[in-house]
């Protein structure tokens, strides 16, 4: 029996397998003598932790998939903003970027794009000083990652990372991440374990802040 394995089926499985029906078919097959497998520990271990993200509609709905939610102290980080030259989306944790001039410097509403008011005191971070300087050979491509092992956050629950070159990350902000390149097979770019992860092409860019373990 691997952990990994069981870890790598639970992510990838659809909706309607990682449902409460899943589950009492799973009890039902247990409590009739059939064998523990992988895959039915897959569904057990499913209904904790969260699922695939979807393929986002547009570029702005990609970068507002990586604001903070409402009941983040932060409020500054529950918005869009843009800098005039492209638009930014992050939680601490990752940050989706789109270079367009479309958005006029100022914080938008993440789910209309209306721009919005806020308190004069509002600073957006400088989110350059965290996108990570690589080196050309330093990136492994989207097309070879799998989940790797299991982690167990600060809060105790439960999720799912990958490894990339020697850092590992959470799965759902890379998928989320990667989701906003169409699909293609992009470079993830690399620097040490303890520092972040990028991905850049086109007029897109992504940072994934490593899971400390």
């Amino acid at each position: 029996m691997n952990i990994n394995t069981v870890a790598r089926i639970a992510y990838s499985l659809a909706p309607k397998e990682r449902n409460k029906q899943a589950v009492f078919d799973v009890a039902v097959k247990l409590s009739e003598g059939e064998l523990v497998t992988e895959d039915n520990l897959a569904v057990l271990y499913a209904q904790n932790i969260d699922h695939k993200p979807p393929v986002p509609r547009t570029p702005e709905k990609w970068v507002a998939s990586a604001v903070c939610g409402k009941d983040d102290i932060r409020e500054y980080l529950q918005y869009v903003y843009s800098d005039g030259t492209r638009i930014i989306g992050t939680d601490g944790h990752r940050m989706h970027i789109w270079k367009t001039d479309k958005y006029p410097k100022g914080f938008y509403h993440p789910k209309t794009m209306d721009k919005s008011t806020v308190p004069d005191d509002y600073r957006y971070p400088d989110v350059d000083r965290v996108i990570p300087k690589t080196f050309r050979e330093d990136y492994v491509s989207s097309a070879t990652i799998e989940v790797e092992q299991l982690s167990i956050s600060s809060e105790g629950h439960p999720i799912i990372i990958y490894k990339v070159g020697p850092a590992a990350v959470n799965a759902q902000y890379l998928d989320a991440a990667l989701a906003g390149f169409k699909g293609e097979t992009t470079l993830i770019h690399y620097v040490d374990a303890n520092s972040a992860i990028k991905i850049d092409a086109d007029d897109k860019l992504a940072v994934v802040m490593p899971v400390r373990q």
